[in-house]
């Protein structure tokens, strides 16, 4: 208790509640980070204010720290990955364990001493901008979510960060089969706050896919005897009544109580309100395909998933499904007619629009992230796949999309200059769209290509394209499966080959009798008609500004150069810039719409518009 006495910290993660209170009652604090095969202390930080999160410093003496990524190369300043130590600690293995020590020891090639080795911890990090060294999570605990990969530590982390957080622990729980959410539990500071605080606490530093569905208060953090996390003794996630919303508005027609039924089971929330915004509660983009499906099964009205982005609330769905009186049939019937590929993803002002490309999948649900990032005046529209309606055949090349898109962003913006981007095929869309754009005279400022493969590397989108050409590439990948004997993915490949005959079968069944496609099935036909034809597409020469912003995590892209292809395609300026993240998890995180925010502001700065904007039309919502 003496305010002269020093306390170091080691073992454990350090957590901010009780780095406060050992501050309270001592003079000062270190946080000590090392594991025992590099002598125990590898790193240290003076703690002076832990709640703003707590660090592991810098390197001790004769100590060399490296955060790195897959291939071992250092990670840039703010990007995520291994640490590894190097230094006099490091210890010469584990005891006859030659097969873990080859594992976990390697030649140092960062040390000029020979001999040197470095040790890989196991544990995530990042340098920060001030040189400290950041502790984000054991990679052990990483997790794959819905396709995503997720670093359980890192949502720990910053939501220890919030004032009332004293502890946390994040994981996943299967408590229905088959739906895996996840889960954080917290020891809090007073009174329990709100599943909504959090969640937006949380949404101002991880994307949509790393928000947990649950927020479960506990008094403690079940414990193992030797002091590690119990994970099994954590209890169940209870559903909750629902988040803390001004106020609570009950369903008050039929159609509003049929929609918080399917709302309640799909989000596994007790009380829905009437205003709760769908996303805000925990729902995602593979929910809303759900839902949708089940919004058509219930009352026979075929909604494409776009219809979501400007009808978030069960109240909205419900008037959209009546339409001030109108009959649901009739609804249904007039849908093939109004729907279209321009959507409003925000809603601007002066300045002129971005417009965003869909990727393979189809839909634009996915740049609600980005969209929310940008200017309060900056208009961002998408542009989704012919086809999502059920009703439409999707288009069969990339050229012949890009006509397409191009007519409908000229109904919004007659003349250039323009802004573009999409996301992995939206990118390659995108360009053409510029090539386009570019022979008609009319000016492009910018084509963003997000996580985009170039000429070269696409190699894995082939799905072929001229008759014959889908069964040639299966017949290719099946070869190359039954050469190498992996008979795994030769079963995956027959198993994809049948379902898309058996989808394009059922395709053309609803198309002959003028009746919209299942949800489930459309999305499989437009998804495999835009890799057919991501597969048969050539790039054309071009002149203008292109950036690609380039996950830095993607393992596929090992041993590509910085560009993914792209160098020498255009004649103009092609800029680079690299992110954290993988590439199917590229365009929902914060660092892109940040990241595309800047550079769509120098561009329009750069851009002198040959003409003001036209007045926006009001396209379809869906």
């Amino acid at each position: 208790g003496s305010a002269g006495f020093k306390a170091l910290v080691g073992g454990e993660a350090l957590p901010a509640d009780l780095a406060g209170a050992l501050l309270a009652r001592t003079g000062e604090l270190w946080n000590m980070y090392g594991p025992t095969e590099t002598t125990v202390w590898s790193t240290c930080w003076r703690v002076e204010r832990p709640q703003d999160g707590i660090l592991i410093g810098r390197p001790i003496a004769n100590t060399s720290v490296h955060v790195l990524d897959a291939q071992r190369q250092p990670c840039a300043l703010g990007v995520a990955g291994e640490i590894w130590i190097g230094g006099d600690g490091v210890t010469l293995g584990y005891l006859d364990r030659p097969a873990l020590t080859a594992e976990r020891f390697v030649p140092d090639p960062f040390a000029a001493a020979p001999g040197a080795m470095l040790y890989r911890t196991g544990d995530r990090g990042r340098w920060r901008p001030d040189g400290q060294l950041e502790h984000l999570g054991r990679l052990d605990f990483q997790v794959k979510l819905r396709g995503y990969r997720i670093e359980l530590g890192e949502i720990e982390s910053r939501l220890a960060e919030h004032p009332a957080v004293g502890r946390t622990v994040v994981t996943t729980r299967e408590d229905r089969p088959g739906d895996v959410r996840l889960v954080a539990y917290v020891v809090p500071r007073g009174a329990m706050p709100s599943a909504a605080a959090l969640r937006a606490h949380l949404q101002l530093s991880l994307p949509e896919y790393m928000l947990p569905q649950h927020f479960v208060p506990v008094e403690s953090i079940p414990l193992l005897p030797n002091g590690k996390l119990d994970r099994a003794a954590l209890p169940a996630a209870v559903p909750a009544d629902g988040p803390a919303r001004v106020r609570f508005v009950a369903p008050a027609t039929a159609t509003e109580q049929a929609l918080v039924a399917i709302w309640s089971e799909l989000l596994d929330i007790r009380q829905i309100s009437v205003q709760d915004n769908f996303f805000e509660i925990g729902g995602h983009s593979l929910l809303a395909l759900q839902m949708f499906a089940r919004i058509e099964k219930h009352f026979g009205v075929n909604l494409p998933l776009a219809t979501l982005l400007q009808h978030q609330t069960c109240a909205a769905l419900a008037k959209l499904l009546h339409d001030a009186g109108t009959p649901q049939a009739a609804l249904a019937g007039s849908e093939a007619e109004d729907w279209r590929p321009l959507v409003v993803l925000r809603r601007g002002g002066a300045r002129l629009p971005l417009f965003c490309i869909h990727a393979v999948g189809g839909n634009v649900l996915n740049y609600r992230v980005l969209a929310a990032a940008m200017p309060p005046d900056q208009p961002v529209y998408g542009l989704q796949a012919v086809g999502l309606d059920g009703h439409s055949r999707p288009l069969t090349s990339i050229e012949a999309m890009a006509a397409h898109y191009c007519r409908e962003l000229r109904e919004v913006q007659p003349h250039g200059p323009y802004f573009l981007c999409g996301g992995s095929l939206g990118g390659t869309v995108a360009f053409e769209m510029a090539c386009q754009l570019e022979r008609a005279g009319e000016p492009v400022a910018l084509v963003g290509l997000l996580d985009t493969q170039g000429p070269g590397m696409r190699g894995h989108d082939d799905g072929g394209g001229a008759p014959g050409g889908a069964a040639m590439a299966w017949s290719r990948r099946a070869m190359a499966a039954t050469m190498g004997g992996q008979w795994r993915r030769l079963a995956e490949a027959v198993v994809t080959r049948v379902q898309a005959l058996a989808d394009a079968a059922i395709a053309r069944w609803y198309w002959l009798r003028g009746r919209a496609i299942p949800h489930e099935v459309r999305r499989r036909v437009v998804e495999t008609a835009n890799r057919r034809a991501h597969g048969l597409y050539v790039e054309k020469p071009y002149g203008g500004t292109m950036v690609l912003f380039r996950a830095v995590d993607e393992v596929e892209h090992a041993g590509a150069d910085g560009a993914l292809g792209w160098r020498g395609v255009t004649s103009g300026r092609l800029e680079i810039i690299e992110l954290p993240g993988t590439h199917r998890e590229f365009i929902e995180q914060p660092d892109l719409a940040h990241a595309l925010r800047a550079v769509l502001e120098q561009a329009q700065r750069e851009a002198a518009p040959a003409a003001a904007p036209a007045p926006a039309v009001q396209p379809s919502a869906s």
